[in-house]
């Protein structure tokens, strides 16, 4: 290179980024920690201490962020007592703060869940509860999720409930189920999800577990009988098995409940009188499709039908307390969420809960605003609700945070675009907000939300302009389907592939499709219902990711549009 002439200077610019950057601090951090060099706060845990780096520890919990940030007395104190936590798991903890690396075992997972739970350490959370997950077996299975319904690890406890309803005839083996509460029981006879070929196995396992304590046990038999669906059960079973046994006999609402039970098949007039569920339980594993709302030429439903695709069949379940169009669902700890929609030219703010396990719903907490036409996600034990319209005004960009322990529901960022008729999914911690019409121009653009941060940021468009579409997550990608532009409604298909950062165009469907349902379900892509033209439709076209293809699935009981979909 030449040099520069007198009077001119030159000028070079050097962007240098050192890839392995982080990983020299941390193992200098490292160092630091196990000399005790330049630590600046001492845990003290029954009278023996941990020294640390204050940085380090707000780095990695939001608990000690907190109180080294705030006015906090421990916030410039320079020893902290903390009552009630193991030290063997806090010191686990600290060094995974400086090493990336932590020994679960079965003898340390409980109180490192414990200790990370309070101190507010979410990746080893995820990690132990992980570990507790893969170590789910027959024997041990109602004990996981006590252990989890009592610290609030939802997941666990779900995932625990799950296991033991497909295992339902090894768990009551078991010591733990002798010695369950009458609460773990009755979860388990009330489960839509019991593996059991009959009921007679139910009924069994009631018998099993009040005979282990049967002078403390025995009051519980008439509300378990109500649980058992007698009425599933051949007459003859009922009379010489259910009805002659000790327990039943000496207690007069038991008998009650077999009277009720054999005049299910003596009287078919009068089974809508009786109080036994009668539907036939689901194995637990059975996908289950719930269609929620939508309408039909104007006229818009509460009602709510239920897909099973192991037998190919559909059932309605109990109808909503509101008819709703334009609805947003999504699922939480097993449960329904169905939030706002529209029910004629009102959007609607109410929000309400189906629980499949007593086929009831319930209000919760409403929204801040009526939407019709939003995103509704769930997230990390939250549910998010973004966009929308309330008709009466502009479109929203507003995002609504919902705690469903707490019933409460909080501003958070809002979007940088009002989106209505967008659609909104989670991938790899993050919520995507994609598409929609913002009252000028209907949108290609996609955001991408980071709950950890409250910061909406950009992300790359799709190809078609987008509302009223349906989208899915599917193998780690994002998908979208149909939707309308102005005049056209669309069958086009585009996946977003984060680690390309980019959108690849698909097979497009069979049918041209605005508000869609969108499911993933084993691997393949649903698109249910919907509309063109203004004509619904009853179609369900399924894409196959490995054939790269459309087939169709299967059909609505009725042609619908706008409704929520739901898998569990």
């Amino acid at each position: 290179m030449a040099a520069p002439m007198d009077g001119e200077s030159l000028m070079e610019v050097l962007d240098y980024k050192d890839s392995f950057h982080a990983c020299h601090v941390l193992e200098m951090l490292k160092k630091l920690y196990i000399k005790r060099e330049l630590c600046d706060v001492v845990l003290i845990v029954d009278e023996r201490e941990i020294r640390a780096h204050r940085v380090i520890l707000a780095a990695n919990s939001a608990y000690f962020y907190s109180m080294f940030t705030t006015d906090m007395c421990e916030s410039v104190q320079e020893r902290i007592s903390l009552k009630g936590i193991d030290h063997e798991a806090l010191d686990l903890i600290v060094n995974f703060c400086y090493t990336s690396t932590i020994t679960i075992t079965e003898k340390n997972v409980q109180n490192l869940l414990s200790v990370s739970n309070l101190l507010q350490f979410n990746t080893i959370i995820e990690s132990c509860c992980g570990f507790l997950k893969n170590q789910l077996h027959p024997t041990n299975c109602l004990g996981i999720g006590d252990f989890a319904d009592h610290h609030g690890f939802f997941k666990l406890k779900n995932a625990a409930q799950s296991y033991a309803e497909r295992h339902f005839l090894e768990v009551i083996k078991s010591e733990e189920f002798l010695n369950a509460t009458s609460e773990q029981v009755s979860t388990m006879t009330k489960s839509d999800f019991l593996d059991v070929v009959s009921e007679k196995e139910v009924f069994d396992a009631v018998i099993q577990w009040i005979r282990y304590d049967e002078p403390r046990r025995k009051q519980h038999l008439p509300q378990f009988l109500k649980d058992i669906r007698l009425p599933l059960l051949p007459p003859k079973i009922l009379v010489d098995c259910i009805e002659s046994e000790k327990l039943v006999e000496s207690n007069d609402s038991c008998m009650r409940l077999i009277s009720q039970a054999k005049n299910f098949h003596l009287l078919p007039e009068r089974r809508d009188q009786i109080s036994f569920v009668t539907e036939a339980r689901h194995k637990a594993g059975s996908t289950m499709i719930y269609i929620v709302g939508g309408e039909i030429h104007n006229r818009v439903f509460n009602s709510v039908r239920r897909f099973n695709l192991e037998t190919n069949t559909w059932d309605e379940v109990a109808p909503m307390n509101k008819h709703r169009d334009g609805v947003g669902v999504t699922v939480y700890s097993g449960l329904i969420y169905a939030a706002g929609g529209c029910d004629g030219d009102v959007a609607l703010s109410s929000v309400e809960c189906y629980h499949p396990a007593t086929d009831k719903w319930t209000y919760v907490q409403p929204m801040a605003c009526g939407r019709h036409a939003f995103g509704l996600v769930e997230l990390d034990g939250w549910l998010y609700a973004s966009g929308g319209s309330d008709f009466s005004r502009s479109e929203y960009n507003s995002l609504e945070r919902y705690d469903p322990v707490r019933d409460v529901w909080t501003h958070m960022r809002p979007m940088s675009t009002m989106r209505e008729g967008v659609a909104m999914v989670t991938l790899d911690g993050a919520i995507y907000a994609i598409g929609g019409d913002n009252g000028v121009s209907i949108l290609n653009t996609v955001e991408r939300y980071d709950p950890r941060l409250d910061r909406w940021s950009a992300c790359v468009a799709m190809s078609y302009r987008r509302r009223y579409f349906g989208a899915a997550v599917l193998k780690d990608k994002i998908f979208v389907v149909g939707g309308s532009d102005y005049d056209e409604d669309h069958n086009s298909v585009e996946c977003f592939d984060p680690r390309m950062n980019r959108w690849l165009s698909l097979p497009p469907m069979l049918t041209r499709r605005e508000s869609p349902g969108v499911a993933a379900v084993d691997d393949k892509l649903l698109a249910i219902g919907g509309a063109c033209l203004n004509v619904e439709t009853e179609k369900i076209d399924c894409y196959d990711p490995l054939s790269n293809k459309w087939e169709e699935f299967s059909s609505l009981p009725l042609a619908i549009e706008g409704m929520g979909v739901a898998v569990i």
